[in-house]
């Protein structure tokens, strides 16, 4: 039984209302679509833009520090 039967008398259904439905959520399920790529396309930029680097160095083995320069005052 089609959805619009439970609200109206059947007969009185418009003619071309099942393609306007068809229409409008195929319509609505590309402006999702394009919704979600924009979004990904926007957090790649928020996570280039805060420049954090790609890995955390927990400790170092046998690495010395680099030899301070003297600066002349």
């Amino acid at each position: 039984m089609p959805v619009i039967a439970l609200f109206t008398d059947i007969h009185l259904a418009a003619p071309g209302f099942s393609t306007l439905v068809i229409i409008l959520l195929f319509s609505n399920g590309l402006i999702f679509l394009y919704l979600g790529i924009l979004g990904e396309y926007i957090g790649q930029m928020f996570m280039e833009v805060k420049a954090r680097p790609s890995f955390i160095v927990e400790r170092t083995m046998n690495v010395q520090e680099p030899a301070k320069i003297d600066e002349p005052d």
